[in-house]
């Protein structure tokens, strides 16, 4: 009788490694058949990805105007906050803090297609 102290807990991975995982073994099946032989190294890649593809996550979409500053949308609550994150120091702020630059019709014209789309979709590359 094995006792518990002794019994080693399952492996937890994360869906993007388990993903990774099976395009590895499908090139690895693949190269060990007959069946595509003259398929290269980086088509391999491309079918596994196509096959396989790793999970999307959903981040607010950024945009830049003219003048370098960044623009995004942040949910706070039940109100989504324009942020801005200004070219001359780093940091995020919103409409309250004095250095907020001011509506251009630029930025309006910015901010009408950032309204439409506030959301990016991109793989799990992290």
């Amino acid at each position: 009788m094995t006792s518990h102290s002794s019994m080693t807990q399952p492996t937890m991975i994360s869906e993007k490694d388990a993903i990774l995982r099976e395009r590895r073994a499908w090139i690895a099946g693949l190269r060990g058949s007959t069946y595509q032989p003259s398929l290269t190294s980086k088509r391999e890649n491309e079918l596994a990805a196509q096959m396989f593809p790793l999970p999307k996550l959903t981040r607010p979409r950024v945009v830049r105007d003219a003048d370098g500053n960044e623009w995004c949308f942040r949910d706070s609550r039940d109100t989504a906050l324009l942020m801005c994150k200004p070219a001359r120091f780093g940091d995020w702020i919103n409409d309250s803090h004095p250095d907020y630059p001011s509506m251009t019709r630029e930025r309006l014209a910015l901010m009408v297609e950032l309204i439409k789309h506030p959301t990016e979709e991109i793989e799990d590359d992290a």
